[in-house]
């Protein structure tokens, strides 16, 4: 038989233990947080060997729509609730949310993830601007999109050309408790204007989760409050994902959050003559 300090990680598991721990049927809440210090009293709690990083035990579960019952175990569906990621400081104290059980009555759903238009806006863009070599050597994933995204300057045409240059700071920058995929910039007068890019690759089939969006963008906010003290910045959030032969971006404005029923550009980035790696 394993000891308690070899019993394997389970989600399901932990995610019921934090569930009971918060919930009381004689007073149900409609929005129930937990924090990632939760994670870790129910691992040790239930004796489980937790990985050496569990900030992303909701994200995993929500990188794409696959139905509430592989979100959460049964007890806790039988409840009425589903999950929805949350990440950032707690203003209460000096904990970190990662996630939310949701009461949306049995039978339902939430949905967090990006819907985008059936009308397709297309701009085509030439990949010779690459280098031969690297689009010889492009992978298919998420610091490849980066790469597209930076060497053919996408994130001006798909805004339309309101900002000049726009530069990587860097591809992915983690910020607790969440990693952007990529990170650009650039400056207007005094004016910064950072460009949070989400990717999603063309070999995983994840879909944009809104809440991973929105607990990005305010963490940006919160971090270029800090280290650009006395500069005026905002952030304007996009997510990218790798579609055959192309990008969807989906373009928010400027300093707004995302959410899911805050509208958004859609551009659909079209390679022509085609990128063969892609």
């Amino acid at each position: 038989m394993p000891t308690n300090s070899q019993i394997p990680y389970n989600k399901m598991q932990i995610l019921s233990h934090i569930f009971w721990s918060r919930y009381s049927p004689e007073n149900p809440q409609p929005i129930i947080d937990f924090y990632l210090s939760d994670v870790g009293e129910a691992g040790e709690m239930l004796g489980m060997t937790l990985p050496t990083s569990y900030s992303n035990i909701v994200l995993d579960l929500c990188r794409q729509n696959r139905g509430i019952d592989r979100r959460l175990p049964g007890d806790v569906v039988a409840e009425g609730y589903d999950l929805r990621k949350k990440t950032g400081p707690d203003a209460t104290s000096t904990r970190r949310f990662c996630g939310q059980f949701v009461y949306v009555g049995l039978g339902n759903e939430i949905n967090s993830w990006l819907r985008w238009p059936t009308q397709e806006v297309e701009i085509k863009v030439d990949p010779r601007d690459l280098d031969k070599v690297q689009r010889s050597l492009l992978r298919q994933d998420e610091a490849a999109l980066a790469s597209v995204v930076l060497g053919l300057n996408l994130i001006t045409k798909i805004t339309n050309y309101q900002y000049d240059q726009v530069m990587l700071v860097q591809t992915p920058i983690k910020l607790q408790p969440n990693e952007i995929d990529a990170l650009f910039f650039s400056t207007i007068g005094d004016k910064v204007i950072l460009f949070p890019v989400e990717a999603k690759a063309l070999t995983t089939g994840d879909e944009i989760n809104i809440d991973q969006l929105a607990g990005g963008y305010r963490t940006l906010k919160q971090e270029a409050a800090r280290l650009l003290p006395g500069q005026t910045s905002v952030v304007r959030q996009i997510a990218a994902v790798m579609v055959e032969n192309g990008i969807d971006f989906a373009i928010f404005d400027e300093d707004v959050e995302p959410g899911a029923d805050v509208p958004f550009k859609f551009l659909k980035v079209v390679f022509e003559p085609p990128l063969s790696v892609w």
